[in-house]
């Protein structure tokens, strides 16, 4: 495979690897994380609203015992209850009514029913009523209120589960404390809360960050959880709610589980979307206050830098690549012209030169090449100049050869005539030793006929 091939399948390996792994980390890492942020900053938000109302309801329960503490120390005269009990209770914040509820002949004598309760009108101001103290009414030491009341310690607040006034169609809770005088229960003292404030900034903190916020009371009763649903499901028990909505049952397990805080919940509890669970406990109204999260906006904060890190990452990486692939292609192309250069001076073609830029590897190997390019010529031209003089040599030899081989006939030829002078004076040594043979045998003949001679002189 071509290295320019080579790079752009690396290129793009290279982009695949580093989405997948920030892919990985963003699922892996980032998301539970965010999800966990998420999580506490929904404990934050159900801790506010409840630490909110409990804060209200603090205030009420504080009014309701000052209520209280001067039923137990004025004299017991009507006239002096109306004078100091009516702007106590003028003064609360939110207050539907209020008043005292004394046990049977303890205000009046003979009166069974002697309660002094002032409701508030449309104009804001309170009127006391006599209602309640009617023969034909109910006996308001019956009501659950009034018992809890009796039940509880000097000085707390006992608190009822939330209901619907009857007059005002207004939603409320009611504050009991009971009164002691001379050591012995004496009666009660309350107040009405309204809760039509709590849906308004419910609401408000629906639209401001785009939960579903709730508050539950004591006896399992959803006091108000806007716009989770199209029908109103407050003042619902949890029972309810489920019997009204079956998808919403996931909702009413996870509440009625006292020590859920946090449940999580596939689609179904918020339309089309997962959604998260956390509550708050008021401890002393034993309430909750509880948040709903969808998905979508748990998850926002993960969307929005997935967003932004896929974007800068990827542009990052496409930069990266667009850089690598422009020296890439500037590296094989000096590559290729390399090889071009090489296969030239395989040629023989000497006379070009790679153009030398910069000074990176690239460069340092084309000055490497020039220069075993120079080299090699210079080597070329000694073998030119060696054979040239090879070639001279072997023409001074072939020339010494020629006169060496005329001197070699002229040689011969001189041999041949001195062999033939050397056989003509051997034939005529031949006869010259016949006749020194003749002479000598003469001569031998001579000397034993001169010795013959001797031996008769000596006789």
């Amino acid at each position: 495979m071509l290295i320019q091939k080579k790079m752009y399948l690396g290129s793009f390996l290279l982009l695949l690897f580093a989405l997948i792994i920030l892919s990985g980390i963003m699922q892996l890492v980032v998301t539970p994380i965010i999800k966990n942020d998420a999580i506490s900053s929904a404990k934050l938000q159900a801790k506010v609203i409840g630490e909110s109302l409990a804060k209200d309801l603090a205030k009420s329960a504080t009014l309701t015992q000052s209520l209280a503490v001067v039923a137990e120390t004025l004299p017991l005269q009507q006239a002096a209850f109306i004078e100091n009990i009516a702007p106590l209770i003028a003064s609360g914040k939110g207050i539907a009514g209020g008043g005292i509820w004394p046990e049977p002949n303890k205000m009046l004598p003979s009166a069974a029913k002697a309660s002094l309760f002032w409701a508030k009108t449309g104009n804001g101001q309170y009127k006391l009523l006599d209602d309640y103290n009617q023969p034909d009414s109910s006996a308001y030491q019956q009501e659950t209120w009034y018992k809890n009341a009796i039940n509880a310690n000097r000085g707390e607040c006992v608190w009822s589960e939330a209901y619907v006034d009857t007059v005002s169609n207004v939603p409320m809770v009611t504050c009991s404390v009971k009164i002691i005088r001379d050591n012995q229960f004496w009666g009660v003292a309350t107040l009405d809360v309204e809760l039509a404030s709590i849906e308004s900034s419910l609401i408000a903190e629906n639209n401001a960050t785009g939960t579903y916020n709730f508050i539950l009371d004591s006896a399992e009763q959803l006091v108000s959880i806007p716009s989770i649903r199209n029908t109103n499901l407050a003042m619902m028990s949890l029972t309810q709610v489920a019997s009204k909505d079956s998808s919403l049952k996931p909702l009413v397990s996870a509440l009625q589980n006292s020590n859920t805080t946090v449940a999580e919940f596939s689609s179904g509890v918020v339309n089309n979307d997962e959604s998260i669970l956390v509550t708050y406990s008021l401890a002393e109204q034993n309430w909750r206050s509880g948040v709903i999260i969808p998905a979508a906006i748990a998850k926002k904060t993960v969307n929005t830098l997935t967003y932004y890190l896929y974007s800068s990452f990827i542009a990052l990486i496409l930069a990266f690549v667009s850089v690598l692939l422009i020296f890439g292609n500037r590296l094989v192309q000096q590559i290729n012209t390399t090889t071009e250069q090489v296969r030239m001076l395989v040629q023989g073609r000497t006379n070009s030169k790679l153009a030398v830029r910069g000074s990176d590897e690239m460069s340092h190997l084309c000055e490497a090449i020039n220069d075993y390019g120079d080299h090699l010529i210079k080597i070329l031209e000694q073998i030119q100049a060696e054979a040239a003089a090879v070639k001279n040599n072997a023409e001074a030899m072939d020339n010494l050869s020629n006169n060496s081989q005329i001197r070699t006939q002229e040689l011969m030829e001189e041999n041949n005539m001195l062999a033939e002078a050397i056989h003509e004076m051997s034939v005529a040594a031949s006869s010259a030793s016949q006749d020194v043979l003749s002479v000598a045998d003469i001569t031998t003949q001579s000397a034993d006929l001169v010795n013959s001679g001797f031996d008769v002189i000596e006789k």
